[in-house]
């Protein structure tokens, strides 16, 4: 007879195999935006083993990252986690990695660094722009087209992502003057016609800078205009509406009635100064240098009887060297002459060449002929010297018992008018008789 037994004979297990490096077992893409919640899965899931049939119990653990702090891992599962997302931040890096180590059972381990891609999120928007150009803002009123005002616009956003900046003119102060490199932000003329001092001196341009995520800001420049010698003075006009005249006997300082006015269009060099640069009346006129006002300098050569008119130029200077003049015409009018005379008294017994009365003339100047004798001396008694000097010249002719008095008429003449007087000379009684 044949028997059996069954022997169950027992193996114990030796430690023959170590843990293998962790490996991802999520196909997905290792990646997490930079706002990501705490606490949500970033695609990387480690898996290791060990091949001891025993003692190969994995443990899973984070022994380092470049972001601090930011990831944890399943001590079992091996899923890594956002343990903390204050580190995350896609304009300071764009992956962290991530050590996950795996520990047996047996003691044994090994490491795997993961890395998580950080996508960007539009966390900011467009700065307001600056002028990055320290030089002046400014152009010349007859500036070329094409040519920089020194202003260029620098804007930017500090998104990582969706940040590339456009430039844009919104607005100019002056129509159509400015233009802006989309790219570059440099301020240039666009069109010149309407840069012109005297109208402005300053033209304003607004730049808009948008950003790629769409976000926009905007500033205003100013950029100086400065004037360019463009016109010349013009020839002066009288101003004063009054008639341009003046008597002949007119003092120094007297207006006949002319202010010159002068303009020069430039916005700046455009302040005048008035000469006078010729007259017919030598020395009859002056002018005022800022005024324009034509006045009377010295009337010696005023003189109806020799001119009814005097011409004077005027010439306008303007700051930026340019001239002009004009003639103006001041009529003289005339200024009648006329005789003074005191009442007279003399005694018949008066010796020749004894004065009696002094004439003066009034008003114009006379002839050089000066005072004469018109009539009642036909007896002779009475002389008159030119400057009015009256004398007795035959003094057998003055008889107080014949005639108590003797009216003589004097004369004088300005040239164009002659006037009398008839002055009365009374006779005083000489004791002649016993």
């Amino acid at each position: 007879t044949a028997v059996t037994e069954s022997v169950v004979i027992t193996f114990t297990d030796a430690d023959e195999f170590d843990v293998g490096a962790p490996a991802d077992s999520n196909g997905a893409a290792n990646t997490m935006a930079e706002n990501v919640a705490d606490g949500a899965a970033v695609g990387v899931t480690a898996l290791s083993t060990d091949a001891d049939g025993t003692t190969n119990t994995i443990t899973y653990s984070v022994a380092a990252q470049s972001c601090a702090s930011t990831f944890t891992v399943g001590s079992s599962s091996g899923i890594v986690t956002v343990a903390d997302n204050d580190a995350i931040d896609y304009e300071t890096a764009t992956a962290c990695t991530v050590t996950v180590k795996a520990t047996s059972a047996d003691a044994s381990e090994a490491s795997t660094i993961f890395t998580v891609a950080v996508t960007d999120v539009d966390e900011f928007d467009t700065s307001t722009p600056t002028d990055s150009n320290s030089g002046t803002n400014t152009m010349a009123e007859n500036v070329a087209d094409g040519a920089t005002v020194g202003v260029t616009a620098l804007a930017s956003d500090a998104d990582g992502t969706t940040n590339t900046i456009a430039y844009t003119v919104t607005a100019n102060s002056c129509t159509g003057v400015f233009a802006v490199h989309s790219t570059t932000g440099v301020v240039t003329v666009a069109d010149k016609t309407n840069i012109n001092y005297e109208a402005a001196q300053a033209c304003t341009v607004t730049i808009k800078a948008t950003s790629s995520d769409t976000s926009h800001a905007s500033t205003t420049f100013s950029v100086a205009v400065t004037d360019v010698d463009e016109f010349d003075v013009g020839a002066p006009a009288d101003s004063n509406g009054g008639d341009n005249t003046i008597g002949e006997t007119a003092a120094s300082d007297d207006t006949v009635g002319v202010t010159a006015l002068s303009t020069d269009a430039d916005g700046t060099t455009n302040t005048i100064t008035y000469t006078i640069a010729s007259q017919s009346c030598a020395n009859a006129f002056k002018v005022g240098s800022s005024s324009g006002i034509v006045t009377v300098d010295s009337n010696t050569n005023l003189d109806f009887e020799t001119a009814t008119a005097c011409t004077v130029v005027v010439t306008a200077t303007s700051a930026d060297s340019s001239t002009a003049s004009t003639t103006f015409s001041v009529a003289v009018t005339d200024v009648a002459i006329d005789i003074s005379a005191a009442s007279a008294t003399i005694a018949e017994s008066a010796s020749n060449g004894a004065a009696v009365v002094t004439l003066a003339s009034t008003g114009d100047s006379p002839t050089g002929a000066g005072f004469t004798v018109s009539s009642g001396n036909d007896n002779g008694a009475i002389a008159v010297a030119s400057g009015g000097a009256v004398t007795v010249l035959d003094t057998t002719e003055i008889n107080y018992e014949g005639a108590t008095s003797q009216t003589v008429v004097f004369t004088i003449t300005d040239g164009t008018t002659a006037v009398t007087e008839s002055v009365v000379i009374t006779f005083t009684d000489a004791d002649e008789f016993d």
